[in-house]
């Protein structure tokens, strides 16, 4: 069975094989916080690591409480005081955070008014309030009275002449409002706003003025926003839908400046391409964005094309013959991603055998290929006969006396595997390499040893490669996981030592590859556990399928499941009786391109909840079946994208 579904950046594949057991020494770490907050570093709840792994603990409170300590298996905590600290899991452990609430500070407020008034806001009696509170104060005058002052604690008022005013509880406070008769002829006008905006001239609040006095008036909006009208007793104001006007005070009178956030100007973007690519970011179709906003721009080629350059209206593309670049949303634009086919050339591949054994991949025959293409060589023996080398056109193999190796097709060429018996009482043990190191002892290719002998083994990786691991005929070997390690011979074997490309991190991005990869599975396993799934323990093989798969997306410039010469297949080493999983993911390293990068935590959120989404992704991650997993993550050239293969095993 291969499933494969396809959603904007992702998609995932699955196939049924063969069942091998992975024994790993793992703990768990419960987590739990009492109220008051929340760990948010690795998380409430159990999760699995490693003996010994180092965890990072975070706890963080929430609005008025404080961090007090950790509590519970706390003997590996490097600070049970500190909110942030790490622990070291040695066993199945239970910690928790533990908050308590801040007492605030409070100051009492008693506010008492005069004759001829009262205080509306906040009343009149004492008040008890928290200390740094900003507290509304609002006076009201009686009829033929007019607001004074306050007088009393005024330190802390705003303004000691202002009806509506406010104080800050910086300490115990007496205050009072006083109010006075309005002399005959006189009367009050009261101002206020909206939000948006205030009233420059005369002020905020209640004001007294001669009979038939014209009173300027000045509306000032905050930014982003614009005067609408003057509202209230507005029949005496000069125009109501001028910010600065005048009124003319033929009475008492109430009056209100409106405003309004002023609407975005909006741009369309419409984005199409030729055949032979898609455009990834923002995707294909018409979208809406504010003016002046930078938008990103991703075209990718499809197989055996390649991007030419963006046209239409670029006057604001950063770079039209970039396929990563960005756009200024200054007007409506129409703009187009424009691809073309790459012209291959062909040459033929013909392959052939002696006695004694065949060649299994590609199999024998003659083969037409594309120029450049790197071809996997196997050469198998047959029962009582080893490998001794690769003759003919085998200026591009990589290793002509190893059974398993590669050539390059730069022309029309022809080879043959050729085979020699093995002397009696010995075995042939064939030792070949992939991409990123070699074998150093006993080197590759064939050779043969007496019945019984333990021979040594030794992977070395060049610069820039790690080792993963041996595969192959590995019943007898030591450690496969070893780089140093031993293999009995008791028949004829083929082993292969496999490398990946160290997790080197792009300038400007703070975490590495292989953090990357650990992050991912934890986050998947949390989803696991929410749903009942049993944890995922890492596999070493497939962790080095799935980086070699990323790697090859990245190298090769294209996104899907496809396998490319030269790599592993999906099922390659997948022991009878179980069944794989594959899901992909490119995810941007930022949200706009220029722009900040995002941290480590939300791109692998990202991932992992865009899997979460899809039904064929979330399938593959919730399955109950698969027990190990192994994740690859490879940084696109530029580091603005993050290509994740993850690969799930388990029993059928």
């Amino acid at each position: 069975m291969h499933v494969r579904r396809t959603i904007s950046f992702l998609f995932v594949a699955a196939l049924i094989a063969g069942m091998v057991g992975c024994v790993s020494v793992k703990c768990d770490l419960t987590i739990a916080s009492t109220v008051g907050g929340s760990v948010t570093i690795p998380g409430d709840g159990t999760s699995a690591y490693y003996e010994g792994e180092v965890v990072d603990l975070v706890a963080t409170p929430d609005a008025g409480y404080r961090f007090v300590n950790w509590t519970g298996n706390v003997g590996t905590v490097v600070d049970v005081n500190a909110a942030s600290t790490t622990v070291i899991v040695d066993g199945n452990y239970s910690i928790t955070a533990n908050f308590e609430e801040i007492t605030p500070v409070q100051y009492n407020l008693s506010i008492s008014g005069a004759a001829g008034g009262s205080v509306a806001l906040p009343g009149e009696g004492t008040f008890t309030y928290d200390a740094g509170t900003v507290i509304s104060l609002a006076a009201t005058p009686a009829t033929g009275y007019q607001f004074l002052n306050w007088t009393g604690d005024v330190g802390a008022i705003a303004n000691v002449n202002a009806a509506s005013t406010t104080v800050a509880m910086n300490g115990n406070y007496l205050i009072s409002a006083n109010f006075e008769e309005i002399p005959p002829d006189q009367y009050n006008l009261t101002v206020s706003s909206t939000a948006g905006g205030s009233i420059v001239t005369p002020g905020e609040g209640t004001f007294t003025y001669d009979e038939g006095e014209a009173v300027n008036l000045v509306a000032t909006p905050d930014a982003g926003y614009q005067f609408v009208t003057w509202t209230g007793d507005v029949d005496s104001i000069e125009n109501v839908e001028n910010a600065s006007t005048t009124i003319a005070m033929n009475g008492g009178c109430s009056i209100t400046a409106d405003f309004e956030p002023i609407p975005a100007m909006r741009h369309d973007l419409t984005v199409t391409s030729t055949g032979g690519g898609w455009v990834m970011t923002p995707g294909k179709g018409t979208f809406a964005y504010n003016a002046g906003t930078v938008v990103s721009l991703a075209a990718f080629p499809a197989n055996g094309y390649r991007f030419v350059n963006w046209t239409g209206n670029v006057g604001t593309v950063f770079d039209v013959n970039a396929a990563l670049t960005t756009i200024t949303m200054n007007g409506d634009y129409s703009i187009r991603a424009n691809f073309e086919p790459i012209a291959p050339s062909w040459h033929y591949l013909a392959i052939t055998s002696t006695a004694g054994g065949s060649v299994t991949t590609p199999g024998e025959g003659t083969y037409i290929c594309v120029a450049g293409t790197v071809v996997s060589l196997v050469a198998n023996p047959a029962s009582g006969c080893q490998f001794a080398n690769w003759t003919g056109d085998v200026g591009t193999i990589t290793n002509v006396n190893a059974a398993s190796t590669t050539i390059a097709v730069t022309g029309d060429c022809s080879i043959t595997a050729n085979f020699e018996q093995i002397p009696s009482g010995q075995f042939g043990l064939t030792a070949s390499s992939t991409t990123g190191g070699s074998v150093t002892v006993p080197g590759e290719g064939t050779f043969t040893y007496d019945a019984g002998m333990v021979i040594s083994l030794t992977a070395t990786p060049a610069s820039g490669y790690q080792f993963v691991g041996w595969t192959g005929d590995v019943g007898t070997i030591g450690n496969v996981n070893a780089s140093s390690t031993t293999i009995t011979i008791s028949g004829n074997y083929s082993i292969r030592a496999n490398f990946s490309t160290e997790s080197v991190s792009p300038p400007g991005i703070g975490y590495t590859a292989t953090e990357a990869e650990t992050l991912i599975i934890v986050l998947v396993n949390d989803e696991r556990q929410q749903f009942g799934s049993s944890p995922l323990s890492e596999d070493p093989l497939l962790t080095s399928l799935a980086r070699e798969h990323s790697t090859s997306m990245v190298v090769n410039g294209f996104f899907g499941h496809e396998r490319y010469p030269g790599e592993r297949s999906f099922d390659y080493g997948q022991p009878p009786g179980t069944i794989r999983g594959e899901n992909l993911a490119m995810i941007p390293t930022r949200r706009t391109i220029p722009g900040d990068y995002l941290s480590l935590q939300e791109v692998c959120e990202w991932a992992v909840s865009a899997w979460m989404s899809s039904s064929g992704h979330r399938a593959n991650i919730l399955e109950p079946r698969y027990n190990k997993t192994g994740v690859g993550v490879s940084f696109s050239v530029g580091g603005d994208y993050l290509y994740i293969t993850q690969i799930f095993e388990g029993p059928y």
